[in-house]
């Protein structure tokens, strides 16, 4: 059986998660089930891996944008940003 991955997240991660209706919380916390279990899970949902960074990538749901990095050897997935898209969305 796979290492599942450890998902990690700042306090601003979690208030920004909170501010979302349930239904936007129900399909994040299914995405983050998918995460841990295969982080870059193209098949499933629409992920994208994020240009100029070496393990930054990007799953769209809805018009929300989850980005996050992937720390392969410590098997661990470190939420970088959780938001609805406007144009500040991809600015690093």
């Amino acid at each position: 059986m796979p290492v599942a991955f450890t998902i990690k997240s700042s306090k601003k991660i979690e208030k920004q998660l909170r501010k979302f209706d349930e239904k936007t919380r129900q399909r994040l916390s299914l995405l983050f089930l998918d995460l841990k279990a295969n982080p870059v899970p193209v098949g499933i949902h629409d992920t994208v891996k994020i240009s100029g960074f070496k393990n930054r990538f990007r799953v769209r749901i809805g018009k929300i944008r989850v980005i996050y990095d992937v720390e392969w050897n410590e098997k661990i997935i470190e939420l970088f940003r959780v938001e609805r898209r406007s144009d500040s969305t991809y600015d690093f």
